[in-house]
């Protein structure tokens, strides 16, 4: 019951982003991979669904500057390294004002 209710949550809450769907910048098995990933990490956790809507909202915003990136300067390149790098920031940033890196740490451990 309570995978239901996050889920449903993270999808509401998917939509009322308007940099990601105001576009329709990213496909939907890209939002699925990013909602079950941030799943498993909240309940791995034990994240509220704040803390769980924010992880989500950061890896939608990376990914959507991401492809943004590619687009101009191709993957990989070293233009496209150094552009994505405040982008990267911006998430770490943001992941670290939810979770601690010792959790981050143990989370990725568990996979």
């Amino acid at each position: 019951m309570k995978k239901i209710i996050i889920t449903a949550t993270a999808i509401t809450s998917l939509f009322l982003s308007t940099s990601v769907f105001a576009n329709n910048e990213l496909s939907e098995n890209a939002i699925k991979h990013f909602t079950k990933e941030t799943e498993a990490m909240t309940a791995f956790l034990d994240l509220s669904q704040s803390q769980s809507d924010a992880i989500l909202v950061a890896k939608i915003d990376l990914e959507v500057a991401n492809l943004k990136l590619i687009e101009l300067y191709g993957r990989g390149s070293d233009r496209h390294l150094q552009a994505r790098k405040p982008h990267w920031q911006a998430y770490q940033k943001a992941m670290t004002a939810v979770v601690s890196k010792e959790d981050q740490k143990r989370y990725q451990q568990s996979k």
